[in-house]
């Protein structure tokens, strides 16, 4: 199949465990969902003031995180319902992916920070922070 339907290019792509829809991340600042047995889309998810940047579903049901330029990681359902926004300093997140049982979410971003969370709840369990610069004094 092709779908068809953002303004722009595609920034994520993921599959529901069930094998059924897929959900596509935008640089039109939109999550769209898309029945693949059925070739068509489902849902536009909207409130993303800048670009959909990748995403992920959580567990086997219809619930995704989606990362997005300058917002907080957020929990959406496929029908477009907000189920909550993460806190802490997760903005500007590019990437996210889920530990094999489903219990921890790593998300990664411009400011070379990575986060791991506990996608239930979105407690942060640790941050890991970028090294810091080598001044001239220290050398290689």
């Amino acid at each position: 199949h092709t779908f068809e339907g953002h303004a722009s290019h595609v920034l994520g792509v993921a599959w529901n465990r069930t094998g059924r829809t897929i959900s596509t991340a935008g640089a039109d600042d939109t999550v769209k969902v898309w029945d693949v047995p059925g070739n068509q889309q489902l849902q536009t998810i909207r409130g993303f003031s800048n670009q959909v940047m990748g995403l992920q579903y959580l567990g086997f049901g219809d619930d995704l995180a989606v990362a997005w330029r300058g917002g907080p990681v957020r929990i959406v359902r496929e029908n477009g319902k907000k189920v909550r926004d993460f806190e802490g300093d997760t903005k500007n997140t590019c990437a996210l992916a889920l530990s094999g049982d489903g219990k921890l979410m790593a998300a990664g971003g411009l400011d070379g920070i990575l986060h791991i969370q506990v996608p239930e709840t979105g407690k942060l369990v640790v941050s890991f922070e970028p090294p810091a610069p080598k001044t001239p004094a220290q050398g290689d």
